[in-house]
């Protein structure tokens, strides 16, 4: 399967939250083809064919925290060693609200 098989999502303007969940949706097919995952390049990727997509830096760092919390799940890495990140992660988006 290639890691940028379709996947139908929209939201309301269609590049924002839908590029975050369409962007995790790559990053996971990546992993799962045992790549390296560059959400840079994800980002870059998306956005040829969707000019904007992923607007804030929010919805990136979220990204970067659910594929986290995804390689906790998978063991791949322990809670403790991710604490550091979860912990500054929910300081910054408690100032951007």
């Amino acid at each position: 399967m290639s890691p940028f098989s379709p996947c139908l999502v929209h939201c309301s303007a269609g590049i924002g939250r839908t590029g975050t969940i369409v962007g995790l949706d790559l990053c996971q097919k990546t992993l799962q083809a045992g790549e390296k995952v560059d959400m840079h390049e994800i980002v870059k990727e998306l956005r040829k064919f969707r000019h904007g997509s992923v607007q804030t830096d929010v919805q990136f760092v979220f990204m970067h925290a659910v594929i986290l919390k995804l390689a906790e799940n998978r063991k791949a890495a322990t809670k403790e060693q991710l604490k550091p990140f979860f912990d500054e992660y929910a300081a910054y988006v408690a100032t951007r609200q």
